[in-house]
């Protein structure tokens, strides 16, 4: 059966639909613009979503299973929110779709699904027989590029990503990558590599690669886990009294350095070195990113004074390497 020409116009929209199904193939070509308010005000039962999509676009694809998806065209999609399967939603501001054969070039500006937002994406789509291949050439999470490969076969993901990120802000960037958890300033230099396969929810928990992160020149202004070790040290006789409040001064760092690797969910933190104004810190340890929970040795050194003496004799400076 096929639909030679479907026409909606109204005050929202100017739209022609036509489909085809045969043995073989089945193909669908749209034209015009449509909006959410049309179709809202078509159906009896009203239809989740709002945006509007504007464009010449045609789509064809074995009669039965994925097999080879041909396009051909371009659509652009406008404050698109569609909904998941799961009860959540996906809320797009703009997407460019290019269709060349049975590639799908897109271009998406903030995407968001669930608390996580994408500020772009650059990808090529691949459709096979068994399974959808992305490429992403570009894809920024809280100003960190991750470029990859995500692959859907069934109900399982594949996906292979990288992490780089050069002078970024960590007053957004960081902060973002937390939810907000822990707020400060300074810069931020970051790179690794993340491979996980499993279905949605079970991504997180056996994700691996490793990473590392250098911070420079900033200030802590909240992170629970520091500030439950400033109030320890804080009542020892060494220091009492001289380290800073967070929530009033917060805590100045020249550098903090994070080598580590994720495995199976948990990223074991090799290295944890942290140059404060006030405070050396250094440790190891691992964070459970299923369970979010930390689990770490810390070595506190509340010597700054000190070294600031060491660092300018020379013999002693040379026999203690710099630091008490």
């Amino acid at each position: 059966w096929r639909i030679n020409q479907l026409s909606v116009v109204d005050s929202y929209s100017n739209a022609r639909i036509s489909y085809r199904q045969a043995d073989i193939d089945r193909s669908f070509l749209f034209s015009g613009t449509l909006h959410h308010q049309t179709l809202a005000g078509i159906f009896v039962d009203p239809l989740e979503g709002q945006g509007e999509v504007v464009g010449d676009f045609a789509v064809t694809t074995p009669a039965t299973g994925w097999g080879v998806l041909k396009t051909h065209g371009n659509l652009l999609g406008k404050n698109l929110v569609l909904p998941l399967g799961d009860g959540k939603q996906l809320a797009v501001d703009r997407l460019d779709l290019t269709g060349e054969n049975q590639l799908v070039l897109a271009a998406a500006s903030k995407v968001t699904w669930d608390d996580t937002t994408w500020q772009t994406l650059q990808a090529a789509i691949d459709v096979r027989e068994d399974r959808v291949e992305v490429m992403l050439s570009e894809a920024r999470l809280c100003g960190i590029n991750t470029p990859g490969r995500v692959t859907l076969a069934g109900p399982e993901f594949d996906l292979d990503l990288a992490l780089e990120g050069k002078d970024l802000e960590v007053a957004s960037s960081y902060s973002c990558l937390t939810r907000g958890r822990i707020k400060m300033t300074g810069l931020l230099d970051l790179g690794g590599q993340v491979s996980a396969r499993g279905e949605p929810d079970e991504l997180l928990g056996v994700i691996e690669g490793p990473l590392q992160m250098t911070f420079r020149k900033g200030v802590i202004k909240q992170d629970k886990t520091l500030a439950r070790l400033l109030e320890v040290l804080n009542i020892t006789e060494i220091v009492k009294g001289r380290l800073p409040n967070l929530g009033s001064e917060g805590f100045a760092y020249t550098t903090i350095t994070i080598k580590g690797e994720f495995r199976q969910g948990r990223l074991m933190l090799e290295e944890l070195a942290m140059d404060g104004e006030t405070l050396d810190i250094i440790g190891r340890g691992q964070i459970d990113l299923v369970r979010q929970t930390i689990d770490v040795e810390l070595l506190a050194a509340p010597f700054k004074t000190a070294d600031s003496i060491i660092r300018n004799l020379p013999g002693i400076n040379y026999l203690l390497a710099g630091t008490l």
